[in-house]
């Protein structure tokens, strides 16, 4: 039997908590028993309603946190210490990030954004305004340092 690295069951845990909190309502109890199972196991909080495309890879876990109702698209690689959600507990608006897109260790993005396709944030960046596709950004407030 394998056991599964971190890397591998916390994008499990996740897709098995988020097709029961939005397929089947009526388990919600337990789609937050395996949230909260991830969180203990791996120090990575996904709400189970934020929405991730396919092959989400997460090299090292720890300390991720991806609010609710965020949206991430396809193929997107998220490194250790990174904040993804709301600007506060009032705003209703989340950020939505593209595909291909890769989000260094440390970075914060935040509030009603939109990062495009095959972009690349720098390490403890802060976004907090609109990313356009093939762009590269780092800083604090992020700045593109590069288009393609």
């Amino acid at each position: 039997m394998k056991i599964l690295s971190p890397r591998e069951l916390v994008p499990l845990l996740y897709y098995l908590s988020n097709r029961l909190y939005v397929k089947y309502p009526s388990f919600r109890v337990a789609s937050r028993l395996i949230w909260r199972l991830n969180v203990h196991l791996s120090g990575c909080y996904i709400e189970p309603s934020a929405k991730i495309g396919k092959a989400l890879c997460l090299p090292h876990p720890t300390g991720i946190v991806i609010g609710s109702d965020v949206i991430i698209g396809s193929n997107v690689r998220i490194y250790q210490n990174v904040t993804i959600g709301r600007k506060d507990f009032r705003d209703l608006c989340v950020p939505r990030i593209g595909n291909d897109v890769v989000i260094s260790a440390g970075a914060v993005v935040l509030g009603d954004i939109s990062i495009g396709d095959e972009v690349i944030i720098g390490a403890n960046s802060v976004v907090i305004s609109d990313v356009e596709s093939g762009a590269v950004v780092v800083g604090i407030p992020a700045r593109a340092i590069r288009k393609e």
